[in-house]
């Protein structure tokens, strides 16, 4: 009788029934959702309790480490996130967590200049501006001792485009997933070297990137798209619908462009990823043993340096018309290895369709991906000077490891392996 009585319900309101169709399957998807993700984080803490319960030498400490969390990241959900997924890990894993929220822009920076040297690893909880801002705190101190310290990430942002580089066996797309797997990878201590890009601008001031830099139509308009936030899926579309009512945004810039070609890797910088519990590489402890014996090796680095300033630079101009410039470094941890430390550059056409700007143009930043329409010009560099003519029409923008910054002509220059952090391999 009750079946019976459903069925009348149903057919005598068709309208009623389609909206509680589409109700209960939405919630159904999303209690799925939840519940897969359940299950991958009970695994992974699973797995951190075996190394938890590991005994440590009676003089051996459990492993401190300074987690720097940005709470405003991901809309303000960052440190729900992070409660929810990545210190249960942590914590499981035996790690003793000092915990620091960021309140303000730029607080990560004079954190790290005055962090102590003595913590076994520095873990960012955010996106790729809480992880420049790391970068450029450390990069700045006059000292180098921090350089053994590790860097892990727990991806709280929205794109998180080097943790994605770093962390290869995970799900970006649910995020749940990533954290978890990122969280792990930290207990696990897999280290690599990465390359950082000192940037210097006309305003004096040095910052440091580990990603990316982006100048164009593309990236001012990328600004624009959260204004529009109650719009939901038509936001992204907006901004470059309403530029093609405004001007022409396709018509190309004119970027005056300078470089050096890459130079070649010294093997001894070359690290592949070495599991330590320690958290010191196996070649960096088996070096500082090595020159402990025999302290004459080190005698003829400095020979080494002077040599290398007496070598003229040979750079070579390329003036260039295109929609959008966009450099990209640590492109190799995506590869088995390479043989040059380098920047990559890529130029997008000029000959880009309004289709495929207003359809293909809100989505090259989204995932942390950078997929051109059709790339005019892509070529490797190690140092780089930019500069475009700024127009008064309207405000350009540069964005630095997705961060935005006043458009000035730029000089970049690679620093090969010059800081250690957690990959998942």
């Amino acid at each position: 009788m009750v079946v019976i009585r459903f069925a009348k319900a149903v057919k005598n309101n068709p309208k009623k029934s389609i909206a509680g169709a589409i109700v209960l399957a939405w919630f159904g998807k999303w209690a799925e959702k939840r519940y897969i993700a359940h299950l991958f984080r009970r695994a992974e803490c699973q797995t951190a309790v075996k190394l938890g319960q590991k005994s440590l030498h009676e003089l051996q400490d459990a492993k401190r480490v300074t987690v720097l969390l940005n709470p405003a990241a991901n809309g303000g959900k960052a440190n729900a996130l992070y409660e929810k997924y990545a210190a249960p890990i942590l914590h499981l894993a035996g790690y003793d967590v000092h915990l620091v929220k960021l309140n303000y822009e730029g607080e990560a920076k004079k954190l790290m200049s005055v962090v102590n040297n003595d913590i076994d690893m520095i873990i960012c909880a955010g996106g790729d501006g809480t992880l420049s801002e790391i970068v450029t705190g450390l990069m700045r101190r006059p000292d180098s001792n921090w350089k053994k310290i590790p860097i892990g990430i727990i991806p709280l942002g929205k794109k998180n485009t080097m943790c994605k580089r770093l962390i290869q066996n995970a799900d970006h797309d649910k995020q749940p997933h990533f954290i978890c797997s990122a969280a792990s990878a930290i207990t696990r201590s897999i280290q690599t070297p990465v390359d950082v890009m000192k940037i210097d601008g006309s305003t004096g001031k040095t910052v440091y990137a580990v990603s990316s830099i982006s100048w164009g139509t593309y990236s001012d308009l990328q600004d624009r798209i959260k204004k529009f936030w109650f719009l939901g899926p038509l936001k992204s579309y907006i901004p470059f619908v309403l530029s093609l009512l405004k001007s022409d945004p396709t018509k190309p810039r004119t970027f005056s462009i300078s470089y050096t070609d890459p130079e070649v890797v010294p093997i001894s910088l070359e690290e592949n990823c070495v599991e330590n519990s320690s958290g010191l590489s196996v070649s960096s402890l088996l070096s500082k043993i090595f020159y402990r014996f025999w302290p004459w090796k080190s005698k003829s680095e400095p020979l080494i340096e002077q040599t290398a300033e007496l070598i003229e630079e040979n750079w070579n101009d390329l003036p260039k018309t295109s929609i959008e410039f966009f450099a990209q470094a640590n492109k190799h941890l995506n590869s088995e290895g390479r043989e040059k430390a380098s920047i990559q550059v890529q130029l997008e056409s000029n000959n880009v369709s309004y289709t495929d700007f207003v359809t293909h143009g809100p989505f090259i930043f989204q995932k942390g991906d950078h997929p051109f329409v059709n790339t005019d010009s892509d070529f490797e560099v190690d140092k780089l000077k930019l500069s475009s003519q700024l127009s008064d029409n309207y405000e350009q923008h540069i964005s630095i490891d997705n961060d935005r910054y006043e458009a000035m002509d730029l000089s970049v220059q690679l620093v090969p392996n010059c800081i250690n952090m957690i990959c998942s391999k």
